[in-house]
């Protein structure tokens, strides 16, 4: 199942960019076989959905963190995020995603 577009672009809590479907899956792959990082949670806080030249489009907008178990205190980074939809073959596809690191919960934290 593919819940990205082709041409997906995201920018990074960190500000790193990632411009294809295809290059994500790889950095997905790598970020969720680690056993120590459990999944981020996405909190949706607001969704507007609108219609443009016939394609339907939806702006969403909430709260994210990712949580560690690593003992070693890794850092829990959280923040803001904005994703931007669009209903495509029937299916809605995540065309990008800003993510914003406004902060850190751990001992791994650098203050």
């Amino acid at each position: 199942m593919n819940i990205v577009a082709d041409d997906y672009v995201i920018v990074a809590g960190n500000s790193g960019i990632t411009r294809s479907s295809e290059d994500m899956r790889a950095r997905w792959s790598k970020t969720f076989s680690d056993p120590t990082r459990l999944p981020c949670i996405r909190k949706p806080e607001h969704i507007e959905v609108g219609q443009n030249a016939g394609m339907l489009r939806a702006a969403e907008r909430g709260q994210w963190k990712c949580p560690s178990t690593a003992p070693s205190g890794e850092p829990n980074y959280y923040g803001s995020y904005f994703a931007h939809w669009k209903k495509s073959a029937g299916k809605w596809v995540v065309v990008s995603d800003n993510y914003v690191t406004l902060g850190c919960a751990g001992k791994g934290c650098v203050p």
